[in-house]
């Protein structure tokens, strides 16, 4: 036997090298989907959590003046056990010179302040509105 005429065969497998590579190029790609899938459904989270706080803050606001009086001042206060908010009613300064100081109309800022989350996931949406309120002769405000 002639060594020149033994041929060797190549196996039909895949060497070791490609198969790790194969390996890490899977693992690198399935790592980028999970965070991109970790990332959107963080906020989806997010997006509920305002959603949420936004409805509180349209009915906190159009309460004032009907169960809340629409006076100046400041109120505290939690709802749901999660979220917190602060609300300030101040009269409006109007800079305007030709608004009679007699007007019959006062005009008052409602700022209204809401947080949740502790640490470094806290956060905190501020709304704000105009209120008119009716006065009448000798009421004071």
């Amino acid at each position: 036997m002639n060594l020149n005429s033994i041929s060797f065969k190549r196996s039909a497998g895949f060497t070791l090298i490609e198969v790790v590579l194969a390996l890490s190029v899977f693992a690198l790609g399935f790592g980028l989907i999970l965070e991109t899938l970790g990332g959107a459904s963080r906020n989806v989270r997010v997006a509920g959590d305002i959603g949420k706080v936004a409805l509180f803050a349209q009915n906190q606001l159009d309460l004032v003046g009907i169960d809340t009086p629409l006076k100046k001042g400041s109120t505290r206060g939690k709802f749901d056990d999660v979220y917190s908010y602060e609300m300030t009613i101040t009269p409006a300064l109007t800079d305007d010179s030709t608004v009679p100081e007699s007007t019959p109309v006062k005009l008052f800022r409602i700022d209204l302040a809401v947080s949740w989350g502790r640490g470094a996931n806290q956060r905190t949406e501020h709304f704000s509105t105009l209120r008119s309120m009716q006065v009448r002769a000798g009421q004071i405000y």
